[in-house]
């Protein structure tokens, strides 16, 4: 179970906040972006501090959806909750979020990481493996889904980060209340992250109060460097 949260603040952007999104190479510190959302691996704490004494917050990139064999950690993969390739990235297959005995220890880690780097928040991706057309090789439900992302959305908060909900509009109104009408997921996310890709276009529902930032990404693998509002 994840620690409590109770009496633990953290960081979340502001509304018309800028975004500098850059997931490979040498960052690039100059763009006067608010924010700057970088990998959370390949990103050593001297390039965080050094954002941190510019002002800047700092956002890690971690998958918790999928496996990526090139990661650090890629061995400790259970070959059990690895499924189907990932189509149009290579070295990258969905993971079997339903079991989360087998995950946690692998995504504690990670977020341990992300917190000892000194990250503000956490970019998580891969969080809509139940909407994806051709399946991950497992039968996954919204339901299934639902109790992963809460445990995730839980595991950064009791870490002192912020956590987005990408991409997955549907996981801010899964449940229903009884008069049909759609109701929040309990312990959202604290912010919203919508991205564009060159050869499919998936955009969030924006909610009023919450912040939602925009990006676009090439299907080649390589990333897109935005500097972008955040609306208000």
């Amino acid at each position: 179970m994840p620690g409590s949260t109770t009496g633990l603040r953290y960081w979340t952007p502001a509304p018309r906040s800028t975004f500098q999104w850059q997931l490979s190479g040498t960052i690039d510190l100059s763009p006067s972006a608010d924010v700057f959302n970088v990998d959370l691996c390949d990103t050593p704490p001297s390039t965080v501090a050094a954002l941190h004494r510019r002002g800047r917050h700092v956002i890690c990139y971690v998958s918790v959806g999928s496996y990526e064999d090139w990661r650090p950690d890629a061995a400790r993969f259970p070959r059990s909750v690895i499924g189907k390739p990932y189509q149009g990235w290579s070295g990258e297959w969905w993971l079997d979020v339903r079991h989360l005995s087998a995950l946690a220890p692998l995504m504690r880690a990670r977020l341990d990481l992300c917190q000892a780097k000194g990250f503000d928040a956490v970019e998580p991706d891969n969080i809509d493996g139940y909407q994806v057309d051709g399946g991950t090789g497992f039968p996954l439900t919204a339901g299934d889904q639902l109790r992963y992302n809460r445990w995730i959305a839980a595991e950064a908060h009791c870490r002192g980060l912020s956590i987005g909900l990408k991409n997955d509009s549907d996981m801010r109104t899964i449940g229903r209340n009884r008069t049909g009408e759609s109701k929040a997921v309990p312990s959202p996310r604290s912010w919203l992250r919508r991205v564009a890709h060159a050869q499919s276009v998936r955009v969030d529902v924006v909610v009023p109060g919450t912040p939602c930032a925009g990006s676009s990404s090439r299907a080649s693998g390589s990333s897109t460097v935005k500097t972008l509002p955040f609306p208000g």
